[in-house]
């Protein structure tokens, strides 16, 4: 059925993050030759309805289910319980949708969230309640871009549950563009709590262009997945309840799964813990083989949580398991890691022997950290087997062209610590590095050091390097999809090895919107003087002949200084 504009466009609101709260109608129309073509094949899906299921093609919106501004839980659950409906549009009533726990329980459902739509919590949230939550359905996509999912942090003073989205057991599942803050526990957690039959993971999950912020627990938990991407999200200020950290990977039980899990390039910074936490405790030799892909994200660690870390693994794969622990691969590659208080990655109880391999490639980590101290707490990695049974070595870290910005005042960037008395020592470490530093020791391996091959250049004088950045492509287009490239350029005669610039993005063009997040940095390979960042644009609504600028300009950095231009702007176009 078509609704015109009288009936159902009036009155809806949204908000544009460039210009405040304005008024849109959604217009529907119909032209009476699309009606025929439509009648016609209305005529055909019922002659072939004995062999074919019946298929909907019906948008509803959700205020129409009798939106109300002091609980609209009825409307919008209603909404999406309507199974007549594919596509169910929440709009922006000029007030938040507060509401009770909401539940996505049913399959093959488009919700899209608009612009400036605030979804609230009302008060009185149980410790287990979750704002929205999915358990075991498939072919769902929420679309939130400019859209916010917000609970009453400030009411929970207890409890690690409270989760903003919760998915269990779903099979592809996206969700683009929201922000998800100030939740009792995880702007979202991808889980097993209800243990569907036959499938105790997550199948196709993809988290793109999300903010989380201010959440009690962690931005994002994930406990069992498998084809899972988490891209181009910024994850920020985890913090109140322990792990604290902006993702944790941590499964449950040891028939749970990672199984081809990717988080690319996001900004994670400023969690109370770690960036990253990857505990694999209870997975054992029973396990499928853990593939986890971190890549080209920009890892800042809390300057004041005495625990944060960029990438921290207190269990890999433990061999004091019987059996042995699981197998695997968790590959870290172009990332940019700072660390203020402690390591930049620190591994803890990996078995060398039949546990997961963990592969830094071109990665460049930077420590601020000048406290003069020889603990392994202060190294930039940290390797620790003090868990492990007397009958395992630990370690298996390969390193490919890393670099590591050492400012701190202890012996060693790379540490192995708290071997247990019975240990068989520290083994399978690799790889060759770059280290900038003052003094000259490098790596230490442990008391019994066996089948390694670190090999570090160090430099005790850090490399001059001088950078610049212009537009590639200055013109970025919504409808076209075309992306604007920026380009950074080196001076330096240590093009040997990689190098990180940072940069910071300003401009009426609203990253999450506008255009996906850029992780904030970009590396250069050994022997290349350029590289680039692409600003890609989202294809939202933008006033025809209306354009966004982009403009990008060089952080300040101990790493390199900058020469003019170290500043371009790029423009995005409908």
């Amino acid at each position: 059925m078509f609704l015109s504009c009288n009936e159902y466009g009036e009155g809806r609101y949204t908000g544009n993050p460039r210009e405040g709260v304005s008024i849109m109608r959604e217009i529907r129309f119909g032209v009476k030759s699309i009606l025929r073509l439509l009648l016609v094949a209305a005529i055909s899906i019922m002659a072939l309805a004995t062999i074919s299921p019946t298929v909907y093609a019906k948008t509803v919106y959700a205020d129409s289910y009798g939106y109300n501004t002091i609980d609209a839980t009825n409307a919008l659950q209603a909404a999406l319980d309507d199974k007549t409906a594919d596509t169910v549009i929440v709009a922006n009533m000029g007030a938040p949708w507060i509401v009770r726990p909401i539940f996505i329980r049913r399959n093959n459902i488009n919700i899209v969230f608009r612009d400036g739509v605030i979804l609230q919590s009302q008060v009185g949230y149980r410790t287990t309640d979750c704002l929205v939550s999915c358990n075991c359905y498939s072919n769902i996509t929420i679309t939130g871009y400019g859209a916010t999912f917000k609970m009453n942090k400030s009411e929970y003073t207890y409890g690690q549950w409270r989760h903003c989205l919760q998915l269990n057991d779903v099979s592809n599942f996206q969700v683009y563009g929201l922000t998800l803050r100030d939740s009792g526990g995880d702007g979202i957690y991808i889980g097993d709590a209800v243990r569907k039959p036959g499938q105790y993971y997550n199948n196709g999950v993809t988290i793109k262009n999300c903010l989380c912020d201010n959440n009690r627990r962690n931005g994002i938990s994930v406990i069992s997945a498998q084809n899972l991407v988490i891209d181009s999200c910024v994850i920020v200020n985890s913090n109140g309840n322990d792990p604290q950290e902006g993702i944790d990977i941590e499964p449950n039980w040891n028939y749970e799964r990672l199984v081809n899990c990717t988080v690319s390039n996001c900004y994670i910074k400023d969690n109370y813990n770690s960036c990253i936490g990857i505990n694999l405790v209870n997975f054992d030799c029973t396990t499928l083989p853990v593939s986890v892909n971190v890549q080209n994200c920009f890892l800042s660690t809390a300057k004041s949580g005495t625990a944060a870390r960029g990438i921290m693994i207190p269990y890999g794969s433990n061999g004091a398991k019987a059996g042995g622990g699981c197998a695997g691969t968790l590959n870290i590659s172009n990332c940019l890691i700072e660390s203020y208080q402690s390591n930049g990655l620190y591994l803890r109880n990996n078995a060398a022997i039949d546990g997961i391999v963990v592969k830094l490639t071109q990665c460049v980590f930077n420590q601020f950290n000048t406290i003069n101290s020889s603990s392994w707490y202060y190294a930039l990695i940290a390797l620790e087997g003090g868990d492990l049974t007397s009958a395992k070595e630990y370690g298996n870290l390969q390193m490919q062209d890393c670099v590591f910005w050492d400012n701190a005042y202890h012996p060693y960037f790379l540490q192995a610590a708290r071997e247990d008395t019975n240990s068989l020592g520290c083994t399978k470490v690799s790889g060759n590095a770059w280290v900038v530093r003052a003094k000259g020791s490098s790596a230490y391996l442990g008391a019994k050091p066996s089948a390694n091959n670190v090999r570090p250049t160090v430099l005790t004088t850090p490399p001059n390097m001088t950078i610049t950045v212009s537009a590639l492509n200055s013109t970025a287009g919504k409808a076209s999809g075309n992306q604007g490239i920026y380009q950074f350029l080196r001076y330096t005669s240590n093009a040997y090895m990689p190098a990180a610039v940072k940069y910071q993005v300003s401009g009426n063009a609203v990253p999450g919107y506008d255009y996906s997040p850029m992780p904030g940095f970009a590396i250069f390979s050994p022997y290349n003087f350029t590289c680039t960042q692409n600003l890609t644009p989202i294809p939202n609504t933008l006033t025809m002949g209306e354009s966004l600028t982009s403009a990008l300009s060089i952080e300040p950095s101990n790493m390199y200084s900058t020469s003019k231009p170290f500043s371009s702007n790029a423009t995005i176009t409908n």
